[in-house]
């Protein structure tokens, strides 16, 4: 899009909304469009599902930014999840209550697996027992005869690997095993049983980051570190008695049992055992450091060199910096996208596992651009090295507050400023700017029709996010056709047109009171050298004013 004349915070605005719940609102009026109603509710489903609180929202430490997607075949949609859901069900009842949905199942990216607690466990463990006894004694009496078993037991349906992917409090001992080639035995249904003590997130805050960074970066000592938290056998609570056990990388781990409250190593068992198919696994409260692999002491700051720089700008957001892994830089990227599109994020990301920044830095800088694109249409947050930074303009004060109290939670003081009123100037060159952009990448229509086809989206939400950087700003949508037709055929298809664009503007923020439609038909063709351009006759355009 070409460059307007400079003006102080000009190029800086802000989303008309008030957090999640107003993001929401705006999407649910989304106009339903002939046959488009799958892509309406593939827009409105999760961003609805967010409003009430699934996905997306930075209250799992685990998944901060666990967007939800959906796929739809007429009114009948599946969720996928980027990290399970803490309740799936709910989302289930919740999707169902959002107008045009007809049904609603999950993905299995969104489940989270459960098991009972310890006593209930061992309830069901002493029922299958005792049922195995009678079941034994009935067919030595009874030979022939059908034993009907009324014992429940337990369906173990994931793998060991699947178990710890799919809980969110072993999220970073999850990516580790998943960068190793121990991944495939813990995923293998018919490997030998293995037991996985995993360290929860909690316990990787107190790791180093630069022993973090050697796991990363180094295979051979990835795999001894995981391979010293697992164990051949799919051990029960009643197996863990005070003694010791030999882990997978040779390494001996001293058990003590007290009074119920089991250690290994040290480490306190918190939670489990998670059964699967082929092991289990215990929750633990620190990570195992094998003899010879070093914790070194802490840094008072992090251990990386390198930065990383996101900026949202009329409907683009730029990424650019280092990040430590693959994983790291798709989540900034999916993150990025959501909203504003793929087409609208450019990626100048790169990838160093020894200086980039670190999946903990990297989730907190994912919470700002969360932030950012829910309260600012314009702005830039990142982590500079040594610190994180936040800055932009808003358009409510409740827009301002979210901002603040987001970067508060890292403790960072955001540099916020309310937008700028439009003036003659301002609104002449914002013409200028979404007309010449939109003659770039004209927004399209389904042949003779007002139904808008796919390549629309991200132009709209460009063209949606450019008209809200200016306060007091009112827009006029013209439509217009070429000469082929009627007249009057010309006129209501115009007029139909602008007012599908109106309504998809509208959508997507841009108030109810500052947009217009007017169609004109095949009154105003585009002319080269006397002979219509066709083409370029069919067109949809603006009128940009100052509102008193």
């Amino acid at each position: 899009m070409p460059t307007r004349k400079p003006e102080s915070n000009y190029r800086r605005r802000v989303l008309a909304v008030g957090g999640l719940a107003a993001f929401a609102l705006y999407v649910v009026g989304a106009p339903i469009y002939n046959n488009r109603i799958e892509g309406d509710l593939e827009r409105r489903v999760p961003v609805e599902l967010r409003a009430a609180g699934f996905g997306g929202d930075g209250a799992d430490p685990g998944f901060t930014a666990n967007f939800i997607t959906a796929k739809f075949s007429g009114q009948d949609g599946t969720l996928f999840c980027q990290g399970p859901l803490a309740d799936p069900e709910g989302a289930i009842d919740a999707a169902h209550d959002i107008r045009g949905v007809h049904l609603i199942v999950l993905d299995r990216s969104c489940r989270v697996l459960t098991v009972a607690d310890n006593e209930s466990s061992e309830a069901a463990t002493a029922t299958e027992n005792s049922t195995d006894a009678a079941e034994g004694a009935a067919a030595t009496d009874n030979a022939g005869d059908t034993a009907d078993s009324t014992a429940s037991t337990a369906v173990e349906t994931v793998s060991v690997g699947a178990a710890l992917a799919a809980d969110p409090q072993f999220s970073s001992f999850a990516l580790l095993v998943s960068e190793s080639e121990i991944s495939a035995e813990l995923d293998a249904v018919s490997a030998v049983p293995v037991t996985v003590f995993a360290p929860t997130n909690e316990a990787f805050e107190d790791v180093a980051a630069d022993l973090l960074a050697t796991l990363r970066a180094d295979p051979a000592i990835r795999d001894r570190m995981l391979r010293s938290h697992m164990v051949t056998g799919s051990l029960t609570i009643d197996d863990m008695t005070t003694g010791s056990l030999t882990a997978l990388d040779g390494t001996t781990l001293d058990v003590v049992e007290d009074n119920r409250v089991v250690t290994v190593s040290g480490a306190t068992v918190t939670g489990g055992p998670f059964a699967a198919t082929n092991g289990s696994v215990y929750s633990i409260d620190q990570v195992l450091v094998p003899e010879g692999v070093e914790a070194p002491v802490p840094p008072s700051t992090p251990a990386v060199t390198d930065s990383t720089d996101v900026t949202f700008n009329d409907g683009v957001i730029t990424l650019a910096g280092v990040v430590a892994s693959d994983t790291e830089h798709q989540l900034l990227v999916n993150t990025s996208g959501f909203g504003v599109g793929a087409e609208n994020v450019v990626d100048l990301l790169t990838v160093n596992s020894a200086t980039g920044i670190s999946p903990e830095l990297a989730a907190s800088v994912n919470e700002l651009i969360v932030a950012m694109r829910v309260n600012l249409v314009s702005g830039t947050v990142g982590f500079n090295g040594t610190d994180f930074y936040a800055s932009g303009d808003y358009a409510t004060d409740a827009n301002r507050d979210a901002m603040i109290a987001a970067s508060q939670e890292l403790g960072i003081e955001a540099d916020l400023q309310q937008r700028p009123d439009a003036t003659d100037e301002l609104a002449s060159n914002l013409e200028a700017d979404l007309n010449a952009y939109v003659a770039a990448n004209p927004i399209l229509f389904e042949p003779s029709s007002a139904v808008l086809m796919a390549s629309a989206e991200p132009i709209l939400a460009r063209v949606a996010a450019t008209m809200l950087e200016l306060g007091a700003v009112g827009l006029v949508v013209e439509g217009h056709t070429d000469s082929d037709g009627s007249q009057s055929t010309n006129l209501a298809l115009s007029q139909n047109r602008a007012a599908v664009v109106r309504d998809a503007l509208m959508a997507r923020g841009v108030p109810e009171g500052t947009v217009t439609s007017q169609g004109f038909g095949s009154e105003q063709p585009v002319l080269v050298d006397g002979v219509e351009d066709k083409a370029a006759s069919r067109r949809v355009q603006f009128r940009v004013s100052v509102l008193a």
